[in-house]
């Protein structure tokens, strides 16, 4: 029996969900593009995303259906990671130890304009814009363990939302009405010295107690709201691999969406009307993942890019009917494109030497899932 709560497995399950945190490349990287023709909505679409060569790389952008090379907008060498647009799609925050510790920084594309956000010996993570654009949500260690924490979007007012010195907060996500913040809370109990992972649910302004939603003895993570607010979609090891599951925003009505005790499902990601969910499935590939389509109600699933050839990373929707998604082959990691309907394989919209990482889709007028 597989243990998915195991350290390599969890390794592994991270770089999947995340993009690869990560990454080893060839140096003398090029920055070459192979898209295809596509709709006009979908290849309008700018994508940024953080390209790496081992441990340095840049953020760069990139237009889905140009068909030109990205353009890197940092100037300094570093790891950058968990990034987040601003509703209007102006900025982009993310983290980086381009100063030598992994602090949050948000840029201004218009004005070129770096801002550092936080200055703490600490180690900051997963910067989270809220649907307004005035505050992120983010983790810490400042207090001596990961907590919860939200600031303004100018990196003042910082309050402390959960914090406990035997826990660990990750992956924060706003609720669509930015009243709430799901997340991923790991405290003591579970598999011995990884402890057990529950989703929690949070005011934002801190107005009510942080509170358990999942409350079960095996890992539930990884928490996305649908669009309207109403359920959480969520991965749960219920049984000996994980599931994509769906609750009630209050944890309750709690349903195996995926359904499969012995192979992973991971990464969910709601399509735009919330009719569909999007995610990560080992069943046609024990080595491999693809991206996977099923409804909201779990009924219809099928694979979508059932590419042989390539590793698919966590999927997100560009609009109704196409999502965007890492892929690893052959040492790299490019981001593509395909056809939620499965209609076509997947399309790639780089073609580095180097790992293209942590893909964030600009916002417009499609509405898409970009954490």
């Amino acid at each position: 029996m597989v243990h998915w709560r195991t350290p390599v497995v969890m390794v592994l399950v991270a770089l999947i969900g995340a993009g690869c945190q990560r990454s080893a490349g060839d140096e003398g990287a090029d920055a070459t593009t192979t898209t295809t023709a596509m709709p006009t909505a979908v290849g309008s679409r700018e994508v940024a995303f953080a390209t790496m060569l081992g441990r340095e790389g840049q953020l760069a952008l990139v237009e889905l259906g140009a068909g030109s090379p990205p353009r890197t907008v940092t100037d300094e060498a570093a790891v950058y990671e968990s990034l987040s647009w601003s509703p209007d799609g102006e900025r982009v925050a993310f983290t980086s130890d381009r100063d030598g510790n992994f602090e949050l920084y948000v840029l201004d594309l218009a004005a070129r304009r770096l801002t550092r956000l936080t200055d703490d010996p600490a180690a900051d993570a997963w910067p989270t814009f809220s649907p307004d654009g005035e505050h992120i949500a983010f983790t810490s260690d400042r207090a001596g363990s990961f907590g919860l924490y939200v600031m303004r979007a100018d990196g003042s007012e910082t309050r402390l939302l959960h914090g406990e010195p035997s826990g660990r907060a990750s992956e924060p996500v706003w609720s669509p009405d930015g009243r709430r913040i799901a997340y991923t809370w790991n405290a003591p109990g579970g598999s011995p010295g990884l402890g057990n992972d529950e989703v929690f649910v949070t005011a934002a302004d801190g107005s009510s107690p942080p509170r358990n939603l999942t409350n079960h003895p095996r890992p539930d993570y990884g928490p996305r709201w649908s669009p309207d607010g109403r359920r959480i979609a969520f991965v749960a090891q219920r049984d000996q691999a994980p599931d994509v599951w769906t609750m009630d925003a209050d944890g309750s009505d709690q349903r195996n969406l995926t359904g499969s005790a012995d192979v992973a499902d991971l990464a969910p990601a709601w399509s735009p009307d919330g009719g569909s969910i999007a995610y990560l499935s080992f069943r046609d590939d024990p080595f491999a993942p693809d991206v996977f389509v099923a409804d909201a109600a779990g009924r219809v699933a099928r694979n979508v890019t059932a590419s042989p050839d390539l590793a698919e990373r966590a999927p997100q929707w560009i609009d109704e009917g196409w999502l965007l998604f890492g892929a690893a082959a052959e040492g790299v990691e490019n981001l593509f494109v395909a056809p939620a309907d499965g209609s076509r394989t997947p399309i790639a919209v780089t073609a580095h030497r180097a790992r293209d990482l942590w893909p964030a889709l600009r916002p417009g007028a499609a509405g898409a899932n970009s954490r």
